[in-house]
Parts: structure tokens; sequence; C-alpha cells
């Protein structure tokens, strides 16, 4: 897999020092996985690990990206594929909005979606806790229901809990 251009020749240390904020670089181990690395706020982070499998050695990810057509492995086998350009390729549960609620409803079936998606620099890709460092300001990371939630404002994380509603 070709590096992109700007990346390091050699795969950087997780928390070392990095100059090209959002730049996102992927390091291959092997066809279909590796680590994908994002600098942000002057570090190195692992933004995405994909370990090797069997099916990796198999040859379940194409060489360029398929985004229409998953691999011929059963969808319990089929790993996440990574590629150049920070471009990862898996099944997704394809599941359409809930309502915010407490009230228990019956879920609709399982349907799993093979999609490709690009990965993007830091935000919520890197975690967040509050007063943490962030960037870029205005982005926001979570959920608005049951769960934390936080804004980038000022450079620093702020973090809100929502209960679920009766």
């Amino acid at each position: 897999m070709p590096l992109e251009e700007g990346c390091p020749a050699a795969e950087p240390k997780e928390l070392g020092a990095c100059d090209t904020a959002g730049r996102l670089c992927t390091y291959a181990s092997s066809q279909g996985c590796g680590t994908v690395y994002d600098c942000h706020l002057g570090t190195w982070r692992v933004a995405l690990p994909v370990a090797c499998t069997d099916a990796h050695r198999d040859g379940a990810c194409a060489p360029e990206p398929e985004r229409e057509r998953a691999p011929a492995t059963p969808l319990e086998k089929s790993p996440v594929c990574l590629y150049s350009g920070a471009t990862a390729c898996t099944y997704n549960l394809d599941m359409p909005p809930q309502p915010c609620s407490g009230v228990p409803r019956q879920a609709p079936p399982l349907k799993f979606v093979w999609r490709c998606q690009g990965l993007t620099s830091g935000g919520c890709g890197a975690g967040f806790a509050e007063g943490e460092r962030c960037a870029p300001e205005g982005a926001s990371c979570g959920t608005t229901c049951c769960g934390k939630s936080a804004l980038c404002s000022g450079g620093k994380w702020h973090v809100t809990e929502h209960g679920c509603p009766p």
C-alpha cells in the first residue's frame, strides 16, 4: 500500500511529536490490515488499529476498496479492510434512527451493509474528556440521548451527561 504524501517513512510512535495537524497516515503490515495514525494537536495517536487475521492472510480484502462489493467471506469471518487514504471498509449494522426514549421498543430485524468510509482527523476519534485539549473549535461528539456528549469550545472539551427520558 503506498504511503500518503507527507507521512513519515517509518511508522510513528504513539504520543510522539508531529507537526502536520490533521494528517492521517496508514501503515499496512499486510493487505487490508495495519494501523492508521492521526497527527492531532501535535501528537501522533492511533486512530484505527486493524490486526491481521487469517481472513486478511487468505486475501479477503481486495487490493483497492470495493465500496459496492463485500468480500466473498461469510459475514462473521469478514474483516475490516484498511486502505491508503485512511479508508476502512467493513460490515456495519444498518439501523434506522430510534427515538430518544426510555420506553422499550421492539428492535427491527438486523441488517448488515458493506460500507467504505474515510476516517477523519482529531475530534471524536481521539476521544474526549472534560478539559482535555481539542480542535477544531465547535466540534461535537457523542450522543444527545442517554449518554455523554462533548463540545469543543475555547480549545477544551466540555462534556455533558444526558439522562434517558422516562
